[in-house]
C-alpha cells in the first residue's frame, strides 16, 4: 500500500481499512492495493460502513447490488461510481 505501518494502523482504527477476522488472525482484503480503484474513495465507503462487522463489510463490497445494477460496489468504485456506492454504504450501514 505504499504506506508505514503507523499510517496502516491508523486507518484501520479510523475505519478507512477494515479487517476480517478467521481464527485468532486478523486479515486485509486484496482490494485495497488493486490500482483500479481510487483508494481514497475505497477509504470514504469503508469508513461508511464503519459500524459494520468485518465479514459483513466483505459482504457489501463483493455482493452484486441491485441498487449498483448487478454490479459489486468494487465493481461500481472502478468504473467510478463512488456517490452511488456511498449510499449504498450509508443504507447497507443502516440495516
Amino acid at each position: 500500500m505504499n504506506i508505514s505501518k503507523t499510517a496502516f494502523v491508523r486507518a484501520v482504527n479510523a475505519g478507512r481499512i477494515f479487517g476480517v477476522g478467521i481464527g485468532s488472525a486478523t486479515y486485509y482484503p486484496r482490494f485495497y492495493l488493486c490500482r483500479n480503484i481510487d483508494s481514497k474513495a475505497l477509504a470514504k465507503v469503508s469508513k461508511l460502513l464503519a459500524s459494520v462487522a468485518g465479514w459483513s463489510k466483505w459482504d457489501f463490497f463483493t455482493t452484486p447490488s441491485a441498487f449498483l445494477g448487478d454490479a459489486t460496489p468494487l465493481e461500481a468504485l472502478i468504473e467510478g461510481r463512488i456517490a452511488d456506492v456511498a449510499r449504498s454504504a450509508r443504507g447497507f450501514a443502516e440495516r
